[in-house]
């Protein structure tokens, strides 16, 4: 069992706060340079932590998804996640 040091909790504090300033994904450059922007300043703020970049990308995939239509936000579910099925 290793613990979560303060370092850690801090980042995913930023990550929460990341997603809760970018509530709404819309297909625009505006929104995605902002987005972008945003889950830099982590990165950058936590010297290239691998849980601030991994959570960072995680949120803009899954953003991506969203905004590509493979994932209903009000059903909860993903409609396509690029795997073919037969």
């Amino acid at each position: 069992h290793i613990p979560w040091t303060n370092e850690d909790r801090e980042i995913m504090r930023d990550i929460y706060l990341l997603v809760s300033k970018h509530p709404d994904p819309a297909n625009t450059d505006e929104y995605w340079q902002s987005l972008i922007d945003h889950a830099g300043e982590i990165c950058y703020k936590y010297n290239g932590h691998p849980l601030a970049v991994h959570f960072g990308c995680a949120v803009m995939e899954y953003w991506q998804l969203v905004c590509d239509g493979s994932y209903d936000l009000n059903a909860k579910k993903v409609i396509n996640y690029g795997v073919q099925r037969q």
